[in-house]
């Protein structure tokens, strides 16, 4: 039998699955998160450790569709784990989704980079269009989602999109929305790289604590991102919030890959044999008393492997490679105090 290929570079879950590429199964995510998760959720993770994956997994699992869509969209998830757990079940298909994801927000002015987060907005703003409008949601409401739907529109006119959105779905629905927000903290990271941390930190300061406090039209929020900004720079007074970092051991085994998922993944490919090597190479890590791979340089080495790649080609630090640390490298430099060099360095 034809083995399936391994998926480098791309986070769709319906492309993962549709195309018949390997896929480690996290869809235990969903049933962990409706049982111990809150009405906000933060999940940080390090860099290219399936947060933008398993986002897109909840959007197609929660999102409200019917009919083909629906058929579609079950078939995804066809022999998953979640599967099994019945309670989660019943969650398939029954919510309006809002999902925007932050990571675009590049640029050497705080226009340049809000402008390329309007881009997102507005790309999902055109996605939901068609729900929102089924219903009369009322002249002024229909003139503001035109108005966001266009290429003009300031950035300052988004401050409060996510809110707005969830809002005019609820209406159109009767269903509370869920808000996915990937990669929340990079316009942050690159604002304090770029000079602009202040103009940022008030825009997405306003964009989130509008959509996630006191908002009586979601039925929760994830949020995912590599950094734990502290509540009072970002999320003051947004007292919902529920923080899952690497040490918890909730959420644990859903972000990485795991002993067995490791193990299991070899087997498919027949790499047996390279099982020590792997977990000498890329076994590195424990998040909450669980012990984690890198799943970036885990699947690329397997990808090479079964292409013919030799050793030396095949384990390569492929995730260090990828490495952006602009905040740590101008700590280092700039800092005048020399124990605060002295500590990163040595980290």
């Amino acid at each position: 039998m034809e083995k399936k290929r391994i998926m480098i570079g791309k986070s769709d879950f319906a492309a993962q699955i549709e195309g018949g590429y390997y896929y480690v199964d996290k869809t235990e995510l969903i049933s962990e998160l409706l049982q111990v998760g809150g009405e906000a959720n933060l999940i940080t993770r390090p860099r290219r450790f399936g947060k933008t994956l398993n986002m897109s997994m909840l959007r197609y699992f929660f999102e409200l569709c019917e009919g083909e869509e629906k058929e579609r969209r079950r078939r995804l998830f066809n022999g998953l784990k979640v599967e099994k757990d019945e309670m989660a079940m019943k969650w398939f298909a029954t919510r309006p989704v809002v999902t925007v994801s932050l990571k675009e927000a590049d640029g050497n002015s705080f226009e340049e980079a809000a402008r390329k987060l309007v881009v997102g907005f507005q790309r999902e703003f055109l996605r939901l269009r068609d729900t929102i409008e089924q219903e009369l949601i009322g002249s002024e409401n229909r003139s503001k989602l035109h108005l966001l739907c266009q290429n003009k529109t300031e950035a300052n006119e988004y401050e409060e999109c996510l809110r707005f959105a969830s809002e005019m779905l609820y209406k159109a629905t009767s269903k509370k929305a869920i808000i996915l927000i990937d990669e929340y903290d990079v316009p942050l990271a690159k604002a304090q790289a770029g000079g602009f941390y202040d103009e940022m930190l008030s825009f997405v300061r306003t964009l989130l604590s509008s959509a996630l406090k006191d908002n009586p039209s979601i039925e929760f929020a994830v949020l995912t991102g590599c950094l734990r900004v502290s509540k009072e720079s970002i999320f003051t007074g947004l007292n919902n919030l529920k923080v899952f970092p690497c040490n918890s051991h909730l959420l644990s085994q859903h972000f990485g890959f795991t002993k067995s998922d490791v193990a299991e993944m070899l087997t498919y490919f027949d790499l047996g044999q390279w099982a020590d090597e792997v977990r000498r190479n890329y076994d590195g890590y424990d998040f909450g008393g669980t012990e984690i791979y890198n799943p970036f340089s885990a699947t690329n080495c397997v990808d090479m492997l079964t292409n013919g790649g030799d050793q030396k080609q095949s384990f390569q630090p492929w995730w260090a490679n990828t490495s952006s640390n602009d905040i740590v490298y101008k700590l280092i430099h700039h800092s005048s105090n020399s124990a605060v060099k002295n500590d990163i360095e040595t980290l």
